[in-house]
């Protein structure tokens, strides 16, 4: 019995408002997070963390940006919230590299807590054999940071961007 158990769409109306109210929540949390990540990075003297969470919170703000411009019936605001989820991609992409470029074992290992090094003691590994170990472990969390960013922030562009029509229509209601 097909069709019995479907549901309209959802009206243009009723999509603006949800895009409306995703990118406000995720363009505030983006300009909180990021900010307070760009402050702990920039107190530990982490020049490229810094960065990145300054270019994060400016995503969040160019975000919040185009809901202010759909809030005032411009369709622009659509743009501005795929130009947000491009910039935040874009800087997320940037700082992995950054990680990636810039590991330093030897920084690793000083930082590892006793607990960990007498795991590796008691896993009979040489300090080359746990070097690797920590080189392998470092670039498999940044690439999955990175896999996970490309599949969200890109989800939620095009998600922005499918629905731009609706939300022209609704704008023009």
């Amino acid at each position: 019995m097909a069709g019995k158990n479907d549901t309209p769409p959802p009206l243009p109306h009723e999509i603006l408002h949800r895009v409306y109210r995703i990118a406000r929540f995720e363009g505030k949390s983006m300009l909180i997070l990021s900010g307070a990540f760009a402050v702990l990075a920039a107190l530990n003297r982490d020049l490229t963390g810094a960065l990145a969470g300054c270019f994060a919170a400016g995503a969040g703000a160019v975000e919040l940006h185009g809901t202010h411009r759909l809030e005032e019936s411009d369709p622009e605001g659509v743009s501005w919230l795929i130009r947000a989820q491009l910039l935040l991609l874009g800087t997320v992409l940037l700082y992995v590299s950054a990680r990636i470029l810039q590991f330093d074992p030897v920084e690793l290992q000083r930082v590892l807590t006793t607990a960990a090094k007498e795991q590796f003691v008691t896993l009979r590994l040489s300090d080359e054999q746990v070097l690797s170990v920590l080189a392998q472990g470092y670039r498999t969390i940044y690439t999955t940071v990175a896999i996970v960013t490309i599949l969200y922030q890109g989800g939620m562009a095009l998600y922005y961007h499918r629905r731009r029509g609706a939300i022209q229509i609704a704008l023009a209601e």
